[in-house]
């Protein structure tokens, strides 16, 4: 198995803990500083990038 499915496994199994939802994880996460205005702006523009597909 490679890492990156390894991680693709933990983070979907992590959000079927929360139900699918992304928000307590997103909000843990600002909360404690780890995710940054900066992965914000890189999560956008990954996100815009994947509409124009």
């Amino acid at each position: 198995m490679t890492r990156k499915a390894v991680h693709r496994q933990l983070i979907g199994d992590l959000l079927n803990l929360f139900g699918g939802s992304a928000d307590p994880v997103v909000s843990h996460l600002v909360e404690t500083g780890k995710l940054t205005l900066n992965d914000v702006r890189e999560l956008e523009k990954r996100l815009s990038a994947m509409e124009k597909e």
